[in-house]
């Protein structure tokens, strides 16, 4: 999914990801919010919004390894806690940018 701004190139306060429903118990959700990369997943029910790039390299995270609220990068096994982005062993030293959710009328919107 890709978010586009409007035409007259204001970024709105809050922007539309997708229904509620959609973001799943422990599935990562990937979404691009303005070429912005964005993981969404759902922790014991509470939505949480990460940037999905890897701190160390380059590498999107909607492609790792996701359990019990840890997410691993598969290029060189860096684990992040999704809940506080946290990075957790190296090589990754950075944690992962978190964003504000907002839940509204069955719909997810994020603050960027």
């Amino acid at each position: 999914m890709h978010i586009q701004i409007d035409k007259g190139g204001n970024v709105p306060e809050l922007v539309k990801l997708c229904k509620e429903e959609e973001v799943k118990e422990d599935k990562i959700k990937a979404v691009d919010v303005e070429g912005v990369p964005v993981l969404l997943v759902r922790i014991n029910g509470k939505i949480i919004a990460a940037n999905r790039i890897c701190t160390h390299k380059t590498f999107d995270l909607a492609n790792g390894i996701y359990g019990d609220g840890f997410l691993t990068c598969p290029l060189h096994a860096s684990t992040f806690e999704l809940e506080t982005g946290e990075a957790l062993n190296p090589p990754a030293k950075d944690p992962l940018e978190l964003y504000e959710i907002v839940v509204q009328d069955g719909y997810v919107y994020i603050k960027i």
